[in-house]
């Protein structure tokens, strides 16, 4: 005879389980007592009733009061069953949305302000606004900001609601375009050549980053940091991606 708290333990969790995986909950004959365990047709619920032996029910209980309860118990909910929303898919939809607005933002946020800031041996942004100017610096980095701040902000009026074409459209083509920028910008010259010119502008602004790629005819391509952001431009493209209908 199995002990008390153990029936009680199998009875609570044999229907969470079987809520977790969409499929009737099932438990063999534990003693030759008692064992009841009954699914309600079409729904994700399954109800089972174990008891090891009378006593179970209580000392003024009998096993056929025991049987007559569970039985009246499991008739009722047939006759109103119970039923949960196919929670999954929309719950999967949510976090893609969760997780492509927070891309989208985090984005946004490094378009803007990598240009403007110093982290010794990450980012400096000091020596970039040397080699272009501040004054074109700025105008470059407000146009560039246009683009996906727009993108943040469809990402957070669609953010629970149905996504217009339009929006998923845009989302598509403008980090499909930042993707393609950054493999043109970085990855053409570190894999096919760079020119001299490219190769000392580049080494001006990026001079004290750290590097964590072997040099290529004298191209060290991108920085540990704008590996970071390719990373992030691409899972964004892939998550634009998944959203297209």
């Amino acid at each position: 005879m199995l002990p008390p708290m153990v029936l009680f333990l199998v009875t609570i969790l044999c229907p969470l389980c079987s809520l977790l995986l969409n499929s009737p909950a099932s438990i063999p004959v534990f003693s030759p007592s008692l064992c009841l365990c009954a699914s309600v047709a079409n729904s994700n619920l399954s109800f089972l009733f174990v008891a090891s032996n009378p006593a179970v029910a209580g000392a003024h209980q009998n096993r056929n009061t025991l049987v007559n309860r569970i039985s009246h118990i499991v008739n009722d909910s047939r006759k109103n069953p119970v039923s949960f929303p196919a929670s999954r898919p929309h719950m999967g939809i949510m976090n893609m949305n969760l997780i492509f607005t927070c891309l989208i933002i985090a984005q946004f946020i490094v378009v803007a302000a990598h240009d403007w800031i110093d982290i010794p041996g990450i980012v400096c942004g000091s020596q970039v606004q040397a080699a272009i100017g501040r004054r074109k610096l700025a105008w470059a980095t407000a146009i560039n900001c246009l683009f996906p701040g727009y993108a943040v902000a469809l990402a957070i009026r669609f953010f629970d609601a149905p996504k217009p074409d339009y929006a998923l459209r845009y989302w598509l083509m403008y980090t499909g375009i930042t993707m393609g920028s950054a493999f043109i910008m970085w990855w053409v010259p570190y894999l096919f050549g760079a020119s001299a010119k490219h190769r000392e502008l580049y080494g001006k602004m990026y001079a004290g980053t750290r590097f964590i790629l072997p040099a290529r005819r004298g191209d060290r391509g991108p920085n540990l940091l704008h590996l970071c952001f390719h990373a992030l431009f691409l899972s964004t493209f892939i998550l634009a991606l998944m959203q297209i209908r």
